[in-house]
């Protein structure tokens, strides 16, 4: 049984990212009318939801009687949540923001009209108990651990705060921003990836929360989404993934197109490291996109990296920002996406294997833990969620609403039923005991019998 501690938490309640209960649940489907993004978090018989829409850009965080669906309370927010809700003695704690932010010019691309931060609610009553406003995005859920709120915050720094009052214990400057990487708790451990597509500096951080220090970070020069998946353990090993964007020099490009050969435009990569040391122990390419050379520059023209970097462009923001003056160049500065823009979701680790779906593939991939061998691989669909393994059995749910039921140790599906969710992502469904519950883009809840 995998239950969710008073005085310890994390994404997915455990390392492994199986979301399992072991209270009951009963049958029902809800509408939130509000998309519901990340996991739902199940403490005694209630549910803890978060959820947001884009347009107006708001929140919310609801209370859920787990037998029936029945509505305790509904607590609207200045601003979407895509965190798991953080369930205490007597606090539900979020966090708010989730515009894509950029590091280039930094501190202005966070200047948003909608608030950034984290917030706690009484668990009982859903009233406000109190606010820490942040500059930047508070995307990943945070640990809670001895009775603090630890996360990255999208403005390049890593946070503590007090979970009675909010109140800023301490700060760690870090490179880049932090996404929906979630902090992986082990031991006095704290693991998440970083972006910074713009300098190069892509860094997987392992931060002690007792010391407040960095013990080690791993730089991946040429990935992209290093910020977005929830890296996961096993067997001393920490799992992640990302995009890579292979480097062409010029005279490549040159060649490739003479020879009208395709070019990689990106692999997805998944790496294992020594949680104690960072060491890479895995690194399996298990996705290549190629493109023809015209189109591979035609990309790599409208790549974020080189619009966001270019010196002209730069120089207009800076003095619009100066000004005060809203400019907007791209698509980029528009509110969320009705679907959430991730790539790489979360991990999941059962036994002695390592789950990942990218997004793009539209396939489940199970890897060896300890060679990082392919061992399977399924057509799911598109997806932006992690699987769920319980009973040996593996459950997962597309884009589409669709709910697999697949043989773990060899990839068979075994059922497929309709949900009509929308794309749960990036979480995984909750079990809990003969039950099934999921969230999706819809808005809507749904908790079915597995039976």
């Amino acid at each position: 049984m995998l239950a969710v501690s008073s005085t310890v938490f994390q994404f997915e309640g455990n390392s492994r990212h199986l979301n399992i209960s072991n209270h009951k649940l009963g049958s029902f489907t809800i509408n939130l009318d509000e998309r519901i993004i990340a996991p739902i978090n199940m403490h005694k018989n209630s549910l803890f939801i978060s959820a947001g829409e884009s347009n107006p850009q708001q929140g919310k965080v609801v209370k859920v009687d787990g037998n029936d669906g029945r509505i305790i309370w509904s607590t609207k927010l200045p601003n979407i949540s895509m965190t798991e809700p953080i369930v205490t003695r007597h606090l539900v704690i979020v966090g708010m923001g989730g515009k894509r932010m950029f590091a280039v010019n930094k501190g202005y691309s966070c200047h948003s009209p909608y608030e950034h931060g984290i917030v706690a609610l009484y668990r009982k009553t859903g009233n406000i108990a109190w606010e820490h406003a942040t500059r930047c995005q508070v995307m990943p859920t945070p640990a809670y651990v001895n009775h603090e709120i630890l996360v990255p915050d999208g403005g390049g720094h890593f946070l503590s705060l007090n979970e009675k009052t909010g109140h800023l214990l301490w700060k760690t400057t870090i490179s880049g921003w932090s996404a929906m990487s979630s902090p992986l708790l082990v031991n006095n451990q704290l693991y998440f990836g970083t972006d910074n597509s713009f300098t190069g500096k892509n860094y997987f951080y392992d931060i002690n929360w007792k010391t407040h220090k960095v013990v080690w970070t791993k730089n991946y020069s040429h990935a992209q989404n290093l910020a977005e998946a929830s890296p996961v353990l096993s067997h001393g090993i920490i799992y992640t993934a990302y995009m890579r964007i292979p480097p062409y020099g010029f005279l490549q490009i040159i060649r490739h197109l003479w020879r009208h050969e395709y070019m990689r435009y990106f692999t997805f990569q998944v790496v294992g490291m020594k949680a104690k040391t960072g060491d890479m122990v895995v690194n399996k390419t298990i996705y290549v996109k190629r493109l023809p050379p015209k189109t591979w520059i035609h990309q790599r023209l409208l790549d974020e990296k080189y619009y966001w970097t270019s010196w002209g462009i730069t120089a207009i923001r800076k003095a619009a920002h100066f000004l005060g003056v809203p400019i907007h160049f791209s698509s980029m500065s528009d509110s969320d996406p009705k679907k959430a823009g991730i790539y790489d979701p979360p991990l999941t680790a059962w036994h002695r294997m390592i789950f990942v779906e990218p997004r793009l593939t539209h396939r489940l991939y199970a890897l060896s833990d300890k060679t990082g061998r392919l061992l399977w691989t399924v057509h799911t669909g598109e997806d932006v969620s992690n699987p769920n393994i319980y009973n040996d059995k593996l459950y997962l749910v597309n884009s589409r609403g669709v709910l697999f039921t697949i043989n773990p140790n060899n990839g068979n599906i075994l059922s497929k039923t309709n949900l009509s969710t929308g794309s749960p992502g990036p979480a995984d469904v909750l079990l809990s005991k003969k039950h099934l519950v999921v969230g999706g883009s819809s808005g809507k809840v749904v908790s079915v019998n597995l039976n």
